[in-house]
Protein backbone atom coordinates (compact mmCIF):
# COMPACT_ATOMS: atom_id res chain seq x y z
CA UNK A 1 0.00 0.00 0.00
CA UNK A 2 2.79 2.60 0.31
CA UNK A 3 4.36 1.93 -3.02
CA UNK A 4 1.35 2.46 -4.49
CA UNK A 5 0.81 5.41 -2.65
CA UNK A 6 4.44 7.15 -3.41
CA UNK A 7 3.73 5.78 -6.91
CA UNK A 8 2.33 9.06 -8.84
CA UNK A 9 2.15 12.77 -8.02
CA UNK A 10 -0.95 14.39 -8.62
CA UNK A 11 -1.24 17.58 -10.40
CA UNK A 12 -2.61 19.76 -7.12
CA UNK A 13 0.75 18.33 -5.72
CA UNK A 14 2.98 19.11 -8.32
CA UNK A 15 1.17 22.82 -8.57
CA UNK A 16 2.07 22.98 -4.63
CA UNK A 17 5.37 21.89 -4.93
CA UNK A 18 6.31 24.15 -7.44
CA UNK A 19 4.37 26.92 -5.46
CA UNK A 20 7.18 26.20 -2.30
CA UNK A 21 9.97 26.69 -4.64
CA UNK A 22 8.69 30.04 -6.09
CA UNK A 23 7.59 31.63 -2.77
CA UNK A 24 11.10 30.51 -0.83
CA UNK A 25 12.70 32.57 -3.75
CA UNK A 26 10.97 35.43 -3.07
CA UNK A 27 11.56 35.33 0.94
CA UNK A 28 15.07 34.96 -0.27
CA UNK A 29 15.08 37.75 -2.44
CA UNK A 30 13.30 39.91 -0.02
CA UNK A 31 15.65 39.00 2.80
CA UNK A 32 18.57 39.88 0.42
CA UNK A 33 16.93 43.21 -1.26
CA UNK A 34 17.98 45.18 1.38
CA UNK A 35 21.89 44.77 1.32
CA UNK A 36 21.81 44.40 -1.69
CA UNK A 37 19.93 47.94 -2.21
CA UNK A 38 22.55 49.25 0.32
CA UNK A 39 25.33 48.25 -2.05
CA UNK A 40 23.39 49.42 -5.30
CA UNK A 41 23.36 52.84 -4.23
CA UNK A 42 27.31 52.56 -2.60
CA UNK A 43 27.90 52.02 -6.35
CA UNK A 44 25.84 54.82 -7.41
CA UNK A 45 27.90 57.19 -5.22
CA UNK A 46 30.84 56.26 -6.30
CA UNK A 47 30.22 56.64 -9.72
CA UNK A 48 27.93 60.39 -9.30
CA UNK A 49 28.78 61.88 -5.87
CA UNK A 50 25.50 62.79 -3.88
CA UNK A 51 23.83 60.05 -5.68
CA UNK A 52 21.62 59.37 -2.79
CA UNK A 53 20.89 62.61 -2.01
CA UNK A 54 20.44 64.41 -5.70
CA UNK A 55 19.82 61.78 -7.93
CA UNK A 56 17.97 58.94 -6.40
CA UNK A 57 14.16 60.56 -6.72
CA UNK A 58 12.67 63.39 -8.39
CA UNK A 59 13.88 66.56 -6.75
CA UNK A 60 10.45 69.12 -6.36
CA UNK A 61 11.42 72.33 -8.29
CA UNK A 62 11.47 75.51 -5.93
CA UNK A 63 8.32 77.03 -5.62
CA UNK A 64 9.43 80.54 -4.64
CA UNK A 65 9.09 83.02 -7.79
CA UNK A 66 12.23 84.26 -8.50
CA UNK A 67 11.11 87.10 -11.04
CA UNK A 68 8.12 87.93 -8.71
CA UNK A 69 10.84 88.85 -5.82
CA UNK A 70 13.27 90.97 -8.19
CA UNK A 71 10.19 93.00 -9.78
CA UNK A 72 9.44 93.91 -5.53
CA UNK A 73 13.21 94.31 -4.95
CA UNK A 74 13.36 97.10 -7.89
CA UNK A 75 11.34 99.43 -5.85
CA UNK A 76 14.04 99.25 -3.58
CA UNK A 77 17.06 101.53 -3.94
CA UNK A 78 20.66 100.24 -3.85
CA UNK A 79 22.06 98.78 -1.37
CA UNK A 80 25.30 101.77 -1.84
CA UNK A 81 22.97 104.40 -2.13
CA UNK A 82 20.56 103.41 0.97
CA UNK A 83 24.06 103.36 2.91
CA UNK A 84 25.04 106.96 1.49
CA UNK A 85 21.16 108.59 1.73
CA UNK A 86 21.39 107.20 5.67
CA UNK A 87 25.13 108.93 6.16
CA UNK A 88 23.79 112.23 4.48
CA UNK A 89 20.55 112.02 7.22
CA UNK A 90 22.39 110.98 10.73
CA UNK A 91 25.87 110.87 9.76
CA UNK A 92 26.60 114.65 9.99
CA UNK A 93 28.36 115.79 13.53
CA UNK A 94 28.12 119.09 12.41
CA UNK A 95 24.91 119.62 10.02
CA UNK A 96 25.83 122.46 7.87
CA UNK A 97 28.23 124.43 10.55
CA UNK A 98 32.09 125.51 9.87
CA UNK A 99 33.96 123.06 12.05
CA UNK A 100 36.65 125.49 11.58
CA UNK A 101 34.80 129.49 12.39
CA UNK A 102 36.32 130.53 15.44
CA UNK A 103 33.70 130.08 18.89
CA UNK A 104 33.10 134.17 18.92
CA UNK A 105 31.55 133.97 15.59
CA UNK A 106 29.92 131.05 15.26
CA UNK A 107 27.84 132.73 18.55
CA UNK A 108 27.99 135.99 17.15
CA UNK A 109 24.30 136.02 15.89
CA UNK A 110 22.91 134.54 18.40
CA UNK A 111 23.84 136.13 21.42
CA UNK A 112 23.04 139.84 19.64
CA UNK A 113 19.18 140.94 21.16
CA UNK A 114 19.01 143.51 18.77
CA UNK A 115 19.87 141.86 15.23
CA UNK A 116 17.78 143.10 12.95
CA UNK A 117 16.10 145.91 15.07
CA UNK A 118 16.27 149.11 16.20
CA UNK A 119 17.03 149.80 20.24
CA UNK A 120 16.25 153.24 20.10
CA UNK A 121 12.75 153.23 18.41
CA UNK A 122 9.55 153.47 20.82
CA UNK A 123 8.03 150.53 21.58
CA UNK A 124 4.91 151.43 19.74
CA UNK A 125 6.77 151.76 16.48
CA UNK A 126 8.68 148.93 16.92
CA UNK A 127 5.87 146.12 17.08
CA UNK A 128 2.45 148.05 16.24
CA UNK A 129 1.10 144.86 15.25
CA UNK A 130 2.00 143.28 18.70
CA UNK A 131 0.29 145.43 20.54
CA UNK A 132 -3.09 145.72 18.74
CA UNK A 133 -4.88 142.71 19.25
CA UNK A 134 -7.24 143.46 16.25
CA UNK A 135 -4.58 144.25 14.22
CA UNK A 136 -5.55 142.99 10.19
CA UNK A 137 -8.90 141.59 11.61
CA UNK A 138 -12.47 142.78 11.81
CA UNK A 139 -13.57 143.41 15.56
CA UNK A 140 -17.01 143.43 15.15
CA UNK A 141 -17.09 140.63 12.98
CA UNK A 142 -19.12 137.47 13.51
CA UNK A 143 -17.31 134.80 14.81
CA UNK A 144 -19.01 132.21 12.75
CA UNK A 145 -17.52 134.31 9.56
CA UNK A 146 -14.39 135.38 10.88
CA UNK A 147 -12.73 131.98 10.92
CA UNK A 148 -14.92 129.26 8.71
CA UNK A 149 -11.95 127.26 7.80
CA UNK A 150 -10.53 126.68 11.61
CA UNK A 151 -13.88 125.09 12.49
CA UNK A 152 -14.20 122.74 9.30
CA UNK A 153 -11.25 120.44 9.45
CA UNK A 154 -12.08 119.09 6.29
CA UNK A 155 -11.77 122.21 4.53
CA UNK A 156 -10.60 122.08 0.86
CA UNK A 157 -9.73 118.41 1.45
CA UNK A 158 -11.00 115.42 0.33
CA UNK A 159 -11.56 113.32 3.41
CA UNK A 160 -11.42 109.64 1.15
CA UNK A 161 -8.27 110.87 -0.90
CA UNK A 162 -5.10 109.08 -0.65
CA UNK A 163 -2.10 110.17 1.14
CA UNK A 164 -0.02 111.92 -1.11
CA UNK A 165 3.24 109.56 0.07
CA UNK A 166 1.66 105.91 -0.97
CA UNK A 167 5.39 104.53 -1.07
CA UNK A 168 4.68 100.83 -0.01
CA UNK A 169 6.60 99.90 2.89
CA UNK A 170 9.03 97.05 1.80
CA UNK A 171 11.92 95.51 3.59
CA UNK A 172 14.49 95.24 1.02
CA UNK A 173 17.21 94.30 3.49
CA UNK A 174 14.60 90.76 3.69
CA UNK A 175 13.75 91.03 0.11
CA UNK A 176 17.48 90.89 -0.47
CA UNK A 177 17.87 88.32 1.48
CA UNK A 178 14.85 86.32 0.35
CA UNK A 179 15.96 86.84 -3.59
CA UNK A 180 19.29 85.29 -2.82
CA UNK A 181 18.45 82.30 -1.60
CA UNK A 182 15.77 82.02 -4.04
CA UNK A 183 18.14 82.12 -6.79
CA UNK A 184 20.36 79.64 -5.03
CA UNK A 185 17.21 76.84 -5.01
CA UNK A 186 16.77 77.65 -8.57
CA UNK A 187 20.29 76.83 -10.08
CA UNK A 188 20.82 74.09 -7.79
CA UNK A 189 17.79 73.00 -9.17
CA UNK A 190 19.16 73.09 -12.54
CA UNK A 191 22.05 71.66 -11.97
CA UNK A 192 19.93 68.45 -10.64
CA UNK A 193 18.34 68.23 -13.81
CA UNK A 194 21.11 68.67 -15.87
CA UNK A 195 22.96 65.41 -14.14
CA UNK A 196 19.80 63.57 -14.75
CA UNK A 197 21.65 61.45 -17.99
CA UNK A 198 20.01 58.32 -19.48
CA UNK A 199 22.89 56.32 -18.03
CA UNK A 200 21.47 57.65 -14.31
CA UNK A 201 17.69 57.24 -15.01
CA UNK A 202 18.57 53.72 -15.85
CA UNK A 203 20.58 53.02 -12.80
CA UNK A 204 17.77 54.65 -11.11
CA UNK A 205 15.22 51.90 -12.34
CA UNK A 206 17.23 49.54 -11.27
CA UNK A 207 18.01 50.58 -8.25
CA UNK A 208 14.31 51.37 -7.24
CA UNK A 209 13.27 48.51 -8.42
CA UNK A 210 15.34 46.48 -5.70
CA UNK A 211 14.42 49.24 -3.17
CA UNK A 212 10.50 48.08 -3.87
CA UNK A 213 11.70 44.47 -3.40
CA UNK A 214 13.04 45.05 -0.31
CA UNK A 215 9.67 47.23 0.96
CA UNK A 216 7.73 43.87 0.10
CA UNK A 217 4.51 44.21 2.36
CA UNK A 218 3.16 40.79 2.28
CA UNK A 219 6.25 38.99 3.39
CA UNK A 220 4.86 37.45 6.53
CA UNK A 221 1.75 36.39 4.22
CA UNK A 222 3.80 34.93 2.16
CA UNK A 223 5.32 32.45 5.03
CA UNK A 224 2.05 31.59 5.74
CA UNK A 225 1.52 30.50 2.36
CA UNK A 226 4.58 28.61 2.35
CA UNK A 227 3.20 26.63 5.56
CA UNK A 228 -0.07 26.08 3.93
CA UNK A 229 1.95 24.68 0.48
CA UNK A 230 3.97 22.54 2.68
CA UNK A 231 0.80 21.48 4.09
CA UNK A 232 -1.18 20.30 1.33
CA UNK A 233 1.77 18.34 -0.68
CA UNK A 234 2.72 16.40 3.00
CA UNK A 235 -0.91 15.86 3.45
CA UNK A 236 -1.13 14.52 -0.45
CA UNK A 237 2.23 12.66 0.28
CA UNK A 238 0.70 11.31 3.68
CA UNK A 239 4.29 12.15 4.89
CA UNK A 240 3.49 13.68 8.04
CA UNK A 241 5.05 12.90 11.08
CA UNK A 242 3.50 10.38 13.54
CA UNK A 243 4.04 8.01 16.26
CA UNK A 244 3.76 5.13 13.75
CA UNK A 245 2.03 4.28 10.89
CA UNK A 246 -1.26 3.22 10.13
CA UNK A 247 -1.76 -0.11 9.52
CA UNK A 248 -5.37 -0.55 9.05
CA UNK A 249 -8.50 1.19 6.94
CA UNK A 250 -9.64 2.25 10.42
CA UNK A 251 -6.27 4.01 11.32
CA UNK A 252 -5.89 5.36 8.12
CA UNK A 253 -9.89 6.83 8.66
CA UNK A 254 -8.36 8.35 11.87
CA UNK A 255 -4.95 9.76 10.20
CA UNK A 256 -7.36 11.48 7.64
CA UNK A 257 -9.84 13.00 9.80
CA UNK A 258 -7.42 14.15 12.65
CA UNK A 259 -5.33 16.21 9.67
CA UNK A 260 -8.64 17.46 8.56
CA UNK A 261 -9.29 18.89 11.83
CA UNK A 262 -6.02 20.41 12.03
CA UNK A 263 -6.63 22.40 8.91
CA UNK A 264 -10.22 23.37 9.27
CA UNK A 265 -8.92 24.34 12.27
CA UNK A 266 -5.70 26.71 10.91
CA UNK A 267 -8.02 27.89 8.47
CA UNK A 268 -10.49 29.20 10.76
CA UNK A 269 -7.18 30.37 12.63
CA UNK A 270 -6.23 32.96 9.97
CA UNK A 271 -9.54 34.06 9.23
CA UNK A 272 -10.40 34.97 12.77
CA UNK A 273 -7.01 36.80 12.29
CA UNK A 274 -7.78 38.70 9.06
CA UNK A 275 -10.95 40.28 10.79
CA UNK A 276 -8.74 41.69 13.45
CA UNK A 277 -6.25 43.23 11.19
CA UNK A 278 -9.35 44.58 9.40
CA UNK A 279 -10.79 45.92 12.30
CA UNK A 280 -7.29 47.16 13.82
CA UNK A 281 -6.30 50.76 13.08
CA UNK A 282 -2.71 50.08 13.23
Amino acid sequence: MQDETHSGNPWYVRIATLGTFFGLLVVLAVGLAPNLNTRIVGIGETFWPNYARDLRTDQAPPTCDLEDIQTRLAQCPAEGAAEAASLDEGGDPFAGKDPFAEPGEEAAEEEDPFAGADPFAEPNEAAPEADDPFAGADPFADPDEAAPEADDPFAGADPFAEPKDATPKVNCAALRNLSDRCEIRHATYTQIQERLTPGVKRFRTMESTIASIAKFPLWKHLLVLLVLLGGIATTAHRAHLSLRDPRNPLEHQVEQGAQLIAHLSLLASCYADRMVQHGSSA
